[in-house]
């Protein structure tokens, strides 16, 4: 339930999957929500009052979202693209300017998506790599058709 943080964290800091990587990022979204000046604003996106969305995200058993993903992005400085597997598109979360780091979103689940074609695996890119997104995409759709 926590693939959104163990892949965030392994592509932007080569983070292990483990309770303490999860525990450390959900806290860093809850802030993000918190620390918005447009509280009201921030609610309801969230869909809850931000001391009720400390109690949902801190619970391990609550999937991460759009808006974890946008409070991410912003604490490592980078864009989050996410791959889907239900509408073959990519969405990008995160300024224009940085690094982007790739997920495939099954509609349940997040991966992180690593170029194989150099010695360790890219995991972030400079900027958006045509190349990359095209074979990100057939992943898709083969995920589609397994």
């Amino acid at each position: 339930l926590s693939c959104l943080f163990y892949s965030a964290a392994y592509l932007v800091e080569d983070a292990p999957a483990n309770e303490e990587t999860q525990r450390r990022l959900r806290q860093v979204v809850y802030e993000h929500a918190a620390a918005d000046p447009e509280r009201e604003i921030r609610e309801l996106y969230l869909e809850r009052s931000i001391e009720d969305y400390r109690e949902w995200i801190l619970n391990e058993f609550h999937e991460g979202g759009e808006q974890e993903l946008i409070a991410l992005a912003a604490y490592y400085k980078v864009r989050f693209a996410i791959v889907s597997t239900e509408s073959l598109t990519i969405l990008t979360y995160g300024d224009e300017d940085k690094p982007i780091g790739y997920l495939l979103y099954t509609g349940t689940h997040y991966d992180p998506l690593i170029s194989a074609g150099s010695p360790n695996g890219t995991r972030l890119w400079r900027q958006i790599n045509p190349e990359f997104e095209t074979a990100c995409i057939e992943l898709a759709k083969n995920h589609n058709d397994s």
